[in-house]
């Protein structure tokens, strides 16, 4: 499960930013770590706190992000998006036709 998640969130200067992440598998065993859950919940009954714990967990692990979960949380000022990110195959097809 790969999400595309759109946030605006204040800086610690409190200049109101946007930005969106892209989830992998360990944006998602993180969310199963602190949950202790499966992400079968995740997948059929995610909480606003769900996808902003995802979004930040992605943001920290790309470098943009270095606040506590608690603290960053208190920032949060409109979750924009939230859309299932396309899968992009490196190899075509199989097809009958020929």
């Amino acid at each position: 499960m790969k999400l595309k998640i759109t946030v605006a969130y204040a800086q610690p200067s409190g200049e109101i930013v946007t930005d969106t992440v892209t989830t992998n598998l360990g944006t998602i065993c993180a969310w199963e770590d602190k949950h202790g859950t499966s992400s079968k919940k995740l997948a059929n009954d995610a909480t606003l706190d769900d996808i902003s714990f995802l979004f930040w967990h992605k943001l920290t692990k790309l470098g943009k992000e270095n606040r506590p979960w608690e603290q960053f949380r208190d920032c949060l000022d409109e979750l924009i998006n939230v859309e299932a990110a396309s899968v992009n195959p490196t190899e075509a097809a199989a097809s009958d036709a020929s």
